[in-house]
């Protein structure tokens, strides 16, 4: 032990082995811990980080042995991961887990956990950590959680003397170096000297056709000759001389290749406390989500099917999962992923330097203070204290007071559990039914679990298949048509009734009939008493033929308010015919037919059961004779009732006429009909004077303009110029006259829209 100590620098850090004085003192760059094994030998581990020196026990090693208070304060060792075991796994089919490791701590206790770094995230989201304390009443607390943290790469990079966190060229790095010598490796030979600076610089490109220009990229150098070019193309590499920029480039690169190399995290839990203690850990982590598949073996033609499920999980994680307790939820919790590893550094904004501001004198306004008394009142907060303890009243703190002890967690923490939370729960689940089968059952909330009765082994990265249920079930053979199924062979299947006492998972169901295997089927999510049908193979002995029509069986119409409301009725047939050429057996047959939107059942009256999409209909069929298939039919009316309203005053009446008077429409009605044409026409009438009353005003206006632009060129005592003037006479006067006609036409419209409206807005007539 004294060669151990000594080869990691024991002597130059200060330690003192048995027979020294048992002297405390760190280690630099190395953690010691010691782990007291059930021989009472000492296990020692060396690791990076910081000293957690323990008090070392007598007889373990030969280590000193700690006097007074120190003793009853064991720092002990940092328990090993597979002291703080994975105890209960709760899979869920959201793509977590939610796991629960328990173990035994004594006195002041470190436990190490290692998680990859994908898990970092999960488990600074989730994690809960308490002390249960012990079965003589000795209790503890929760020190603190620590991890490593991890500073964003880009963050690191640009904190080097050189950054590279945007992936600079090699001519953009040069740059960046301007001041610092280098050492350039051309073609033709080295050239040394400090970076000036790197520009483009059109550069002659020789070639076929006389050459080219580019911009390429150009390096000055101050060299003892002064300032000398070179073309980085012609460059093979370059050195930095600078030891501690070419250290610090070597230390970034460094970096990148470290966060590629950091996969596994460790997680330190601290505990303190006296005396035995349980504790335990519980967190959510991503997790494959859990499948289930079934077999279903038939039994003769009256017997009772029976259904064997499997779970299927797998674990991925690095750990094997020993004697766990498994549970298995049906439910999807919401589970999102949120960097929380990563520090977060935010934005502050830049202030100015307070700068005194130039004193004018002015004069002032007289007033009083705020509060009205000349002085003015300021109030202070007072001081809140803040309590987070453990239940014993000794981290108690005032907020903002430095130096005040970090927040603990115990056993006497109060704790809000959701209704359907599984983890962490001291008492373990009671078995609300326990069968034959390999799985209990239980209801939490919203969320129905399998928990597996037995402890669970399952290694690191391999996967287990678990019986869940393994019983009897009601259940009969059918055949069955589907409701996209026209032409051809029916399908054999298993119309199932969930009679085994727990729900059903969705899954894939593999068919046996007797020894043989069947087909396989698909089982959607099944409660309890539910049914679901199975189709696993085509019945080759069940042949159908599909047809469908429709036919309007009747149609009413009526008046309301003038509105014209038509209701039509439209039946719709599906038939099929189904031939069975099957000697030994008849049918059972399960037919689908797509449930009509917003129409209702007309034949049969009543379906098996309905679905969202489709009805089911129970149909028994004969067997055939030898040589001859039975012949069966079966026929499906579904019936709509369709509304369409048309508004009378809009519509054309000989249009409507011409669609609804086939019989459909009463003697009433074509008479109130008949009114509304009568109406209307009288109403076009009027509107259709008073448009030609107004074409012709315009056509006299337009001629007024033509005239009085012919006498602006006339002589006004010639003849034409007499009898243009004559003209316009005439004109004034029918105008006058016009304007009246329009006013009577346009009110006669009026008064027939009016007796039209009221007419119809009264109008009821069926």
């Amino acid at each position: 032990m004294a060669q151990l100590i000594q080869s990691l620098g024991g002597d130059r850090a200060g330690w003192g082995l048995a027979g020294c004085g048992g002297r405390r003192a760190p280690l630099a760059s190395y953690r010691l811990r010691a782990l007291l094994g059930a021989s009472g030998k000492a296990r020692v581990m060396v690791a990076l980080g910081v000293i957690a020196m323990s008090n070392m026990v007598p007889g373990a090693g030969g280590f000193a042995h700690a006097q007074g208070d120190e003793a009853a304060r064991v720092n002990a060792a940092a328990v090993a991961g597979n002291e703080l075991p994975v105890s209960r796994i709760t899979l869920y089919r959201s793509g977590v887990a939610s796991m629960e490791r328990r173990g035994k701590v004594t006195g002041d206790a470190t436990v190490q956990l290692t998680f990859s770094s994908e898990q970092i995230n999960d488990i600074l989201k989730s994690m809960i950590v308490l002390d249960l304390g012990g079965k003589d009443g000795s209790g503890g607390s929760v020190r603190s959680v620590e991890y490593a943290s991890q500073e964003g790469l880009l963050r690191r990079l640009a904190s080097f003397g050189i950054d590279i966190s945007d992936k600079p060229t090699a001519g953009q790095l040069l740059d960046r170096l301007r001041g610092t010598k280098v050492r350039i490796v051309m073609v033709d030979g080295a050239l040394e000297g400090t970076v000036l600076n790197v520009e483009n610089k059109p550069t002659v490109l020789a070639g076929k056709d006389g050459g080219s220009v580019k911009d390429l990229p150009w390096i000055n150098l101050v060299t003892s000759a002064g300032v000398r070019s070179a073309n980085l193309t012609n460059a093979t590499g370059f050195d930095i001389l600078d030891g501690e920029l070419a250290a610090e480039l070597n230390k970034a690169l460094a970096a990148i290749a470290e966060m590629r190399s950091e996969q596994r995290k460790t997680v330190n839990i601290s505990f303190e406390g006296t005396g035995e203690r349980d504790v335990m850990a519980a967190y959510v982590q991503e997790s494959p989500v859990w499948k289930t598949s079934y077999r279903l073996a038939l039994g003769e033609d009256d017997g009772k099917p029976m259904l064997q499920g499997w779970a299927i999980v797998e674990n991925t994680s690095e750990e094997d999962w020993v004697d766990v307790s498994l549970s298995l939820a049906s439910g999807q919790p919401s589970a999102f992923r949120m960097n929380l590893y990563t520090p977060l550094f935010t934005t502050r904004p830049e202030v100015s330097v307070p700068v005194p501001v130039m004193t004018v004198a002015r004069a002032f306004e007289g007033g009083v203070d705020a509060d009205g008394s000349g002085r003015v009142a300021v109030s202070a907060a007072p001081a809140t204290a803040a309590r987070m303890s453990g239940g014993r009243g000794r981290n108690e703190m005032k907020a903002g007071a430095p130096g005040s002890p970090a927040p603990q967690w115990s056993a006497d923490s109060a704790a809000v559990v959701s209704e359907g939370a599984v983890g962490f729960d001291p008492d373990p689940f009671a078995n609300a039914m326990r069968q034959q089968a390999a799985a209990s059952t239980m209801q939490t909330g919203d969320v129905f679990f399998f928990q597996i009765d037995q402890p669970v082994t399952v290694q690191r990265k391999r996967s287990a298949m678990l019986p869940i249920v393994s019983q009897g079930v009601e259940g009969k053979r059918v055949s069955i048509i589907t409701s996209d199924q026209y032409n051809g062979f029916a399908m054999r299947g298993v119309r199932m009734q969930n009679s085994v006492g727990m729900q059903l998972v969705a899954g894939p169901v593999a068919v046996y009939d007797g020894n043989v295997y069947a087909g396989d089927a698909q089982l959607n999510d099944l409660g309890q008493s539910q049914h679901a049908l199975l189709g696993y193979a085509a019945d080759t002995d069940v042949r159908v033929v599909r047809t469908d029509a429709s036919t309007i069986a009747s149609r009413s119409l009526r008046v309301v308010n003038g509105v014209l409301e038509v209701r039509m009725k439209t039946r719709f047939n599906t038939e099929w015919a189904i031939d069975n050429s099957d000697a030994k057996k008849g049918r059972t047959m399960i037919v689908e037919v797509v449930k009509l939107p917003g129409g209702e059942l007309v034949s049969p009256k009543t379906a098996l059961e309905t679905t969202d999409s489709v009805h089911r209909f129970e149909v028994p069929i004969s067997k055939g004779e030898v040589g001859k298939a039975s012949k069966s039919s079966f026929r499906v009316e579904q019936e709509r009732t369709d509304f369409t309203s048309y508004g009378i005053v809009d519509s054309d009446q000989d249009m409507l006429l011409s669609l609804f008077g086939d019989g459909k429409m009463s003697g009433a009605m074509q008479q109130a009909f008949e009114r509304v044409r009568t109406l209307q026409g009288a109403v076009r009438a009027a509107q259709m004077r008073e448009q030609a009353l107004v074409q012709e005003r315009s056509e006299i206006t337009t001629e007024q303009e033509r005239i009085r632009q012919n006498l602006g060129s006339l002589d006004r005592t010639s003849d034409l110029a007499q009898r243009l003037t004559r003209k316009l006479s005439d004109q004034e006067t029918r105008l006058d006259a016009i304007a009246s006609e329009v006013a009577k036409a346009r009110g006669e419209a009026q008064r027939a829209q009016a007796e039209l409206e009221q007419y119809v807005s009264s109008l009821n007539v069926e």
